[in-house]
């Protein structure tokens, strides 16, 4: 899990990708009705994917694209700046490196007794 945590950092120094973390304190948010895709074209109007486990669906009709252009920025507003996600997720990578550790420890110990 640390190793995971660590290359989501590295690819989120990449300028086509931004992570941002809602984290656990801001409870029940939109983020939770699953995910979405929002599509912006420069020369035509926004359309949504929505994908399930055997169906995806294109919305294309204003009053629902609207619905998912509010989710992205109420989204935005809730989630912590890039700098403060980047610093949790390397947090939680180190958490789970010193359990790993100490997961360790303890199996040496057993052998050795």
């Amino acid at each position: 899990m640390a190793e995971q945590l660590r290359h989501i950092n590295r690819m989120a120094t990449r300028p086509n990708i931004v992570v941002r973390v809602i984290p656990f304190s801001e409870g029940a948010h939109t983020g939770l009705d699953g995910p979405f895709h929002l599509l912006e074209f420069r020369d035509a109007g926004a359309v949504v994917h929505l994908e399930q486990r055997r169906s995806g669906v294109f919305l294309d009709a204003p009053d629902d694209v609207d619905t998912f252009v509010r989710a992205r920025s109420t989204l935005r507003r809730t989630a912590m700046s890039q700098r403060d996600s980047s610093k949790l997720i390397a947090a939680y990578a180190e958490g789970y490196e010193s359990e790993g550790a100490a997961a360790g420890e303890r199996i040496m110990v057993s052998e050795t007794e």
